[in-house]
């Protein structure tokens, strides 16, 4: 999987929803979110280095991916987690972001 995938994985909200997560993949597969699969996470480290200017850069990406995908401060609203699933992810990441801007800004180019 490329880095870029591993980026769109990762930074879809709806792949985090416990409705989602508790379905099936096809093939009878469980499912389990994009944070719990090696190959995923590897990625999304590598893309961070790859992307940042410099290492405080990649650390503040992967604490801002951290507090995202462990839903905290507003993430763990439960409208961020309702929207996660209705809305579009690149609205979605337009109206929650306030806490990892440049998280944001990442997922917005890599989902658009």
């Amino acid at each position: 999987m490329s880095l870029i995938h591993c980026l769109g994985f990762a930074l879809t909200p709806r792949f985090y929803d416990k409705t989602y997560l508790s379905t099936k993949a096809p093939g009878g597969i469980p499912r389990k979110p994009p944070n719990l699969d090696k190959e995923v996470t590897n990625g999304v480290i590598d893309a961070f280095k790859r992307i940042s200017e410099n290492d405080e850069e990649t650390q503040m990406l992967r604490a801002q991916y951290a507090r995202f995908h462990m839903k905290k401060g507003l993430y763990a609203r439960p409208e961020a987690q309702i929207d996660a699933v209705t809305m579009d992810p690149i609205d979605w990441w337009s109206t929650y972001s306030s806490e990892t801007l440049e998280l944001a800004e990442i997922a917005k180019k890599v989902l658009s």
